[in-house]
């Protein structure tokens, strides 16, 4: 299968997979956080935030690591797996105990510390599985790993009726998330076995010693992008009202929903990424160039109708209960925009051997939000940590530009802004549209809206004929990744 074929495919399965699961997620969401009521979601979410910052280090950038080596060498993909997991499996339970430890220490009462020793080992679980995942990318299958989102969201949609139903409460909740977990790991062991390959505990201490160096620029930058997302949560649960987390919460977990964007298209195109860079520089130009201008197409008009339907969104998912979400809504969803401009300059620092320059970027960004948080929340509540996110994102962006210029993967301004003003265009008249008609139901508005950008964003010149055609090509499998010029790499466009 060609390039452009299988990168096609894996986009389009990882997308399906993502909307089928988000569906079904924002059901059960919507659901379990209006039984919970904001105290209790409030508290499933500092476990899940407690818990993740502890247990990242049984995987701390192994799975990164992972994805890259054996993309490029299939043949490692069996040592791979049989050393870090078994590396994994000590970590693993090394840090439940350090969990169970430090969460008694703390002053916290006994149904938040019983909820967390469960979401410990739950989450511990989910680390675990991104080892299989990081097998299905570097084999180009996403298709196992799309299997495995979808059957996680649905677990925890039957999960969740099943406990309101009986009435579970909040321990309920969360034996359904170990059990959900444990699930998806024994599926995602069963697919390696069958068609990537058979795990097989094995301790090579000089391989292993090796992995954990070469781990460590992005065993760092995902320390520090776990500690970055999960900080704002950990402060508000100690230093304000238990129902503000809840909150704050509801809100953040709609928005970053939304990264599922990004992320999709990171995992469809790292692999590919990764090997342009040896064989072909000037086709890890164009995917690169590609993915930003589909960043700005998208993000734009996400966060203006998110900005103007907040209300309407949070009151259908979540009722009057949560009515303090809407302006956290309408403030945080700004801050998902400026990581989709950003993430594209990540995403290629790392496919180029520059993870270092990551690692630094994102700790800097880290630094920012915990110190705004400490600043803010006292003043501003949860405000504080949404205004604190945006300023956090608006830093990591301006100095990923900065550095992308310098390394040669820049775009030129006036291209950028070029389509930013068409793409803006076209996103204030869906905001004129939605505002207008908000009082209509918003199943109907967000796709009416959609169509009312996507139409403006044509006739505005943002999307043009050869961008449909090169859509329609990729889709069809008969694209073949041409190679750009010193002379094509100037034109007016990014996508020239």
């Amino acid at each position: 299968m060609s390039t452009a074929r299988t990168l096609a495919k894996n986009t389009t399965v990882l997308l399906a997979a993502q909307i089928i699961s988000i569906a079904v997620s924002l059901t059960y969401l919507s659901y379990s956080a209006r039984y919970l009521t904001p105290d209790g979601f409030s508290i499933m979410s500092f476990a899940l935030s407690f818990t993740t910052v502890f247990a990242y280090f049984a995987d701390f950038g192994f799975s990164t690591l992972t994805a890259m080596k054996v993309a490029r060498d299939k043949s490692q993909a069996g040592k791979y797996l049989g050393n870090l997991a078994a590396l994994r499996i000590f970590l693993s339970v090394l840090l439940v105990l350090v969990m169970a430890v430090v969460i008694n220490v703390g002053d916290y009462p006994e149904q938040t510390i019983q909820v967390v020793y469960i979401i410990a080992i739950s989450t511990v679980l989910y680390v675990l599985n991104g080892l299989f995942n990081s097998l299905f990318q570097a084999f180009e299958k996403m298709e196992y790993q799309s299997i495995g989102t979808v059957l996680y969201s649905v677990l925890m949609f039957s999960g969740t009726f099943l406990a309101i139903h009986f009435d579970l409460g909040l321990m309920g909740f969360a034996f359904i998330n170990l059990a959900t977990n444990l699930l998806v790991i024994i599926y995602s062991l069963i697919v390696s076995a069958l068609f990537i390959v058979k795990p097989k505990m094995e301790l090579d201490p000089r391989f292993l010693k090796t992995i954990i160096i070469e781990s460590l620029p992005f065993g760092i930058g995902g320390f520090f992008l776990t500690i970055y997302y999960s900080i704002d949560s950990l402060l508000l649960f100690n230093m304000q009202a238990q129902d503000v987390l809840g909150w704050y919460s509801a809100s953040s977990r709609l928005v970053h929903y939304l990264q599922v964007v990004p992320l999709m298209v990171n995992t469809a195109l790292f692999p590919a990424m990764s090997r342009f860079f040896i064989s072909s520089p000037d086709n890890l130009k164009l995917i690169y160039e590609k993915y930003m201008k589909f960043m700005l197409v998208i993000g734009v008009p996400m966060a203006v109708g998110a900005t103007v339907l907040a209300d309407k969104i949070i009151w259908t998912i979540y009722g009057d209960g949560y009515s303090p979400s809407i302006v956290v809504m309408q403030i945080v969803i700004w801050s998902v925009f400026l990581s989709f401009v950003y993430t594209p300059f990540l995403q290629t620092f790392s496919s180029t051997n520059h993870q270092r320059l990551t690692t630094v970027i994102i700790g800097i960004g880290m630094l920012v939000n915990f110190a705004l948080n400490i600043i803010l929340i006292p003043l501003l509540s949860y405000i504080g940590s949404s205004f604190a996110l945006v300023m956090s994102e608006l830093t990591m962006l301006v100095i990923s530009f900065y550095y992308a210029t310098r390394l040669g993967f820049g775009i030129k301004g006036a291209i950028i802004v070029q389509i930013l003003s068409r793409v803006a265009a076209a996103s204030m008249v869906m905001g004129a549209f939605l505002w207008l008609l908000k009082s209509w139901n918003i199943l109907v508005l967000i796709p009416c809206g959609i169509l009312v950008y996507f139409v403006s964003l044509y006739a505005a010149g943002g999307i043009d004929s050869e961008d449909l055609s090169l859509v329609r090509s990729i889709l069809k499998g008969k694209y073949a990744a041409p190679v750009k010029n010193d002379q094509a790499s100037t034109t007016s466009g990014p996508d020239k």
